[in-house]
């Protein structure tokens, strides 16, 4: 089958494949997986975040039983920290993301090279439209 007659779904599945299989690579030496990253980006980005927007924001990744073992595990590396139901990052948190930004940064560079910047915001402008008509109610 030639590539621009694959469908659309095959090409989101393989995209996220390879980012994550990227991703876990790339942190592998700092103990990061994808979902790690995710959960330690999501924090740093609001510098703190409540538990439940938490696991409503990584929905799409990984189920809430998932997300907490997780939690967990970054909160035993004291990595980040629990305030009631606010989680931020630790002065060790936040060193770990800096490193971990950085080789995202990179990894981004090669991930979008030869993508123009209308193009990426074409693709999730398709992407967005057709989550709205799966899940609109018409």
């Amino acid at each position: 089958m030639q590539a621009k007659a694959l469908p659309i779904g095959y090409w989101i599945k393989q995209v996220d494949t390879l980012l994550t299989q990227e991703i876990n690579a790339l942190h592998a030496t700092l103990g990061i997986t994808r979902l790690k990253w995710q959960i330690l980006h999501s924090i740093q980005e609001k510098e703190q975040i409540n538990f439940l927007a938490l696991i409503t924001l990584l929905q799409p990744f990984a189920d809430p039983e998932t997300v907490t073992k997780t939690l967990a595990e970054l909160k035993n590396d004291l990595l980040l920290i629990e305030n009631k139901d606010d989680l931020a990052l630790t002065n060790k948190g936040i060193a770990l993301h800096a490193t971990c930004q950085e080789q995202q940064k990179i990894f981004r560079l090669k991930a979008m090279a030869g993508i123009t910047e209308q193009q990426y915001e074409q693709t999730l402008a398709t992407l967005q439209k057709i989550v709205e008509n799966i899940t609109s109610n018409n």
